[in-house]
Formats: structure tokens, sequence, C-alpha cells
């Protein structure tokens, strides 16, 4: 679960919650971060933490252990046993995160039985045609007209291409496109 759980709701308000405030007039500010972070370890361990676990994470966090066994064993602020602390909101959102998680995972099950069943109706179909047929080809060859004026296309283009680099060496220019002569000159004076 650990490796799933990315992000948690998070109350805009909640510096405003009774519990919130307790945890700042006991706390200060450090006991707001620290209860955070224990949040954030409840999602990640499944919800609850046990008191043994608490010097590891405070270690992590580089914090004082007995503060964060004190928050977590303040029964205003976590619920708890004798073996570790809990929060009932966190476990709300586990629950309803696994609930969410088993619809969809029954959901991708039943369209998968659906498309399996599909391909069977299928087959059931095509080998009961083949069997009425003289032949069982359940393929038909497609002529597509498209494909082969691409092709006719390419060599036109082609074939074009190949006349422009030849044709021009053996083109005669038409007398249109001569140069032409300035009039009050002679032909022998524009070669010179």
């Amino acid at each position: 679960m650990a490796d799933k759980k990315v992000w948690f709701r998070h109350d805009v308000g909640s510096i405003n919650d009774i519990r919130m405030q307790r945890v700042m007039r006991k706390y200060g500010m450090i006991g707001i971060g620290i209860y955070w972070c224990l949040i954030e370890a409840l999602y990640t361990n499944d919800g609850k933490l046990f008191f043994s676990e608490v010097p590891d994470l405070a270690f992590t966090l580089h914090t004082e252990p007995d503060v964060m066994l004190k928050i977590g064993k303040d029964r205003q602020i976590f619920e708890s046993d004798a073996e570790g602390f809990w929060s009932n909101r966190v476990n709300e959102e586990l629950e309803l995160q696994k609930d969410i998680s088993e619809k969809a995972k029954r959901a991708i099950k039943i369209r998968w039985e659906n498309q399996k069943k599909a391909e069977e109706e299928l087959e059931s179909d095509t080998s009961e045609e083949s069997e009425v047929y003289d032949r069982n080809t359940t393929v038909l060859p497609a002529y597509n007209e498209s494909d082969t004026s691409v092709i006719h296309r390419q060599t036109d283009r082609q074939r074009r291409q190949t006349e422009r680099i030849l044709v021009p060496s053996r083109r005669k220019i038409p007398p249109a496109s001569r140069p032409k002569l300035h009039p009050h000159r002679s032909s022998s004076s524009f070669l010179q």
C-alpha cells in the first residue's frame, strides 16, 4: 500500500480544528509539523503506527522521539491502544480508497470477461460458417483502390521527373521564347 498512495485529502481550514489548536498550544509549530508527518506515516503504514516505530521515524525526521510519542499517545489527538496509535479519519479515507480500488478491479475483470466472451462467440460463429461452406477462409482479400492509385501516382510522378531531366536537352526552344535582338543592331553586332 505504501507505494500506491501518493497524496491524501487535507482540509484547508484544519488549523481552526480544536485538535490542531491543542497541538499548537502544547507543542507549537513544531508540533504541527510532527502531527502532519505522523498523518503521512499513518497513510503509508495502513493506518496504524506502533509506538516501537516512533524512534526510527523521529530519527528520520531529525526530531525528538519524546515529542512524537507524546503526540501519538495523546488521546485527544489520536486514538491509541497499548501497541500504537491511529486516526479514524485516516482509516476512513484508506477504506474509501480501498473500496474504489476494488470496484475498479471488478469493472476491469467484467470488461475482460465480456471481451473474452465476444471473442469466443466470434470464433464459434466462424467455425459454424466454415462447416457450411467448402472453404473455411475467414479473411477476404481487400482490394483497396486507393492503395493501387497511390502506386500509379508515384510511378507517374517518377516518370515525369525522369522526363524533366532528360527532355529539356532534346527539346527545341520555340521561336517565341528565343532571346530577342535589339531592333537597331544586327545579329553580328549583338555577338560582339
